[in-house]
This record gives C-alpha cells, sequence and structure tokens, in this order.
C-alpha cells in the first residue's frame, strides 16, 4: 500500500468495545462519503448533467437517509477507503487508505464542531422545528411531496448557512445547487451533524485522534 495514500488515526489506551469497533467505522466511512462528494468532488458533481447527484429524487425523509448509499457508490474505485492496518495497543493506531485530501478535511473539521456545538445545537434546534412545520403542513395537504413556501426555504438557508460554519463546510451554494431546494440541503447538513459529533464523542472521550498535519508515517 503506498504510505502517501494512507492516513493514519491515533487509536487511544481508553477501553474499546465491541460495538465501538462497529460504530466508529461506520461513522467515519459516512463521514467521509458526505465530504467526498458534497466537499471535494463538487465540481465535478457539477459539471456533469447526468452524474447521479444531479438527478437523485431528493424529496422526502427517506431519500435523504439512503443518499450515504448513492454517495458511496460516488467514490471512485482508488479513493475508497481500505483498512492497510490496524493495532491496538496502548495507545495504538489505524491506517486508513483512502484519498487523504478528504480525510483531512474531516480531520481539520473535527474542531471547528468541537469549538461549535452550543451553537450547532441551537441551529439544529431551528432546523427540527422547521422540518416538523413543513411535515404538519404536508400531511394536513395529504401531499407527502408538496413544496415548502418561500418564507420555510428562505429559514431553511438561514438554518444551513449556520450549520454549515458550525460544521467548517464551505460549499453550501455547491450543495444547493446539486439538490436544487434549500429544505434537502439543511436535511443534508443535519445528516452530517449528526454524524460528526458522534465521530467527535470518539474524539472527546480519548479513543481516537486525527491529525491534522503530517506525521513521518505519512511522508
Amino acid at each position: 500500500m503506498n504510505k502517501k495514500n494512507t492516513y493514519r488515526i491515533i487509536l487511544g489506551a481508553e477501553d474499546w468495545s465491541l460495538s465501538d469497533f462497529y460504530t466508529f467505522p461506520h461513522l467515519l466511512e459516512q463521514c467521509y462519503a458526505w465530504l467526498y462528494c458534497l466537499d471535494y468532488k463538487t465540481h465535478t458533481a457539477l459539471s456533469n448533467e447526468k452524474n447521479p447527484l444531479s438527478t437523485y429524487p431528493w424529496a422526502g425523509g427517506y431519500s435523504v437517509v439512503h443518499a450515504y448509499a448513492l454517495f458511496d457508490k460516488q467514490i471512485h474505485a482508488d479513493d475508497r477507503p481500505m483498512i492497510a492496518g490496524i493495532k491496538k495497543t496502548s495507545p495504538g493506531w489505524l491506517d486508513l487508505a483512502s484519498n487523504v485530501a478528504v480525510i483531512y478535511k474531516l480531520a481539520a473539521a473535527l474542531p471547528v464542531v468541537a469549538g461549535a456545538v452550543p451553537s450547532l445545537l441551537f441551529a439544529a434546534k431551528k432546523a427540527y422545528k422547521l422540518i416538523t412545520e413543513i411535515n404538519e403542513m404536508r400531511r394536513k395537504n395529504r401531499d407527502a411531496n408538496l413544496k415548502a413556501t418561500a418564507a420555510q426555504l428562505k429559514s431553511a438557508h438561514a438554518i444551513s448557512v449556520e450549520l454549515a460554519k458550525g460544521l467548517g463546510y464551505k460549499n453550501l451554494e455547491a450543495m444547493d445547487a446539486i439538490t436544487g431546494n434549500e429544505e434537502i440541503s439543511m436535511k443534508l447538513l443535519m445528516a452530517h451533524y449528526r454524524r460528526m459529533t458522534h465521530l467527535l464523542e470518539f474524539v472527546q472521550n480519548g479513543k481516537a485522534t486525527f491529525p491534522t498535519e503530517e506525521s513521518p508515517h505519512e511522508k
């Protein structure tokens, strides 16, 4: 495995349960796929009208949740995360063969999220309230595909700006162009927010460290 394409995550001395070894890779894989498609590769998605990201039926919560399967399919074979090596001692490490540019984006975003927890939580509460309001409107009208009002979309965009800032995400305009809908952009940011904050728990509990600069191992 080419070390230039390998990123080393430090596994801390804290005890790791079997469920940790399921949850951590799953969160990591989903956050990686999200960033790969909606940050690292957005210019490619926008330049190709036939790209699945531009034609995906984003409407409805089910579609947003299952968009991660679509994201995964967009990852080039050479960029797909693979375990190149793992050792759990005190401390241990996990070598991840991947597109390191994407992993470094994730690593750089984690401290941003850590410093923005209160503002992200406040934005998330507003998002949940707005989503509930829109869903109730659709229920009353018996139309699951009813488009949100202009005022609701404006609120969704404002909330997305707050979420994007707290997540260290700078491609909101590109995301809106891909989804074509501020409500769906907000839901995608909420999905990423939930996964990034859960991934952050591994960092804050001393179980994992994501270097933001190249170590001798990576050079």
